[in-house]
């Protein structure tokens, strides 16, 4: 998983986990602005997962990349051309990238009649939120009738030499995270 997440706020302002800058807290007795110009920034991680990261350079703009799920705290300290210093927090929140299931679709039930004996089945409707890595058509059903099969793990299984019966075939599809999804379809071979 890749994130890259960016803070960027005037000296002065703090980006929320919600992405938008807000004032942070100011002392009772201080004013947040400066009469003078920033000539140092500096971001450290205050709170957050445990893991090698790092921050990106010491400008007014935090540059966040591979970051695991969870919630952080960043602290930014600014100092100005006399030396005064400040600090504000920035709060970001990683969430766990979703990945949904795959959905097989092994297609319509198909009908034919002999002399012809060959068919295609197309599981290539079947869907993934990321990619289907795999395809395995078997046979299924209590029929011991034997055909010539080929494409076993394409989106496309070819049928041939097929007698008259009733066939079931089963689509499993797998996604890269390992979720799969099966899908039936019915092959009726009439006389």
């Amino acid at each position: 998983m890749s994130r890259i997440g960016t803070c960027q706020c005037e000296p002065n302002l703090v980006r929320d986990g919600t992405g938008t800058c807000s004032a942070p807290p100011a002392p009772p007795t201080t004013n947040s602005t400066d009469d003078d110009k920033i000539v140092k920034y500096h971001w450290e991680e205050v709170n957050g997962p445990l893991q090698e990261h790092s921050i990106s350079g010491d400008s007014s703009m935090l540059k966040l990349q591979n970051l695991s799920p969870g919630n952080y705290t960043f602290k930014l300290t600014v100092t100005d051309s006399d030396g005064a210093v400040n600090s504000s927090q920035a709060n970001v929140t990683v969430h766990k990238e979703t990945d949904y299931p795959p959905k097989a679709n092994a297609g319509s039930d198909v009908v034919i009649h002999l002399p012809v004996k060959s068919v295609i089945l197309y599981g290539n409707a079947s869907t993934d939120d990321k990619g289907i890595v795999s395809y395995e058509w078997t046979k299924t059903g209590d029929t011991d009738i034997t055909n010539d099969v080929s494409g076993v793990r394409t989106p496309f299984l070819h049928l041939k030499d097929l007698e008259v019966g009733d066939y079931t075939y089963t689509l499993k599809v797998t996604d890269a995270s390992g979720q799969s999804s099966s899908a039936d379809v019915h092959v009726f071979v009439k006389p």
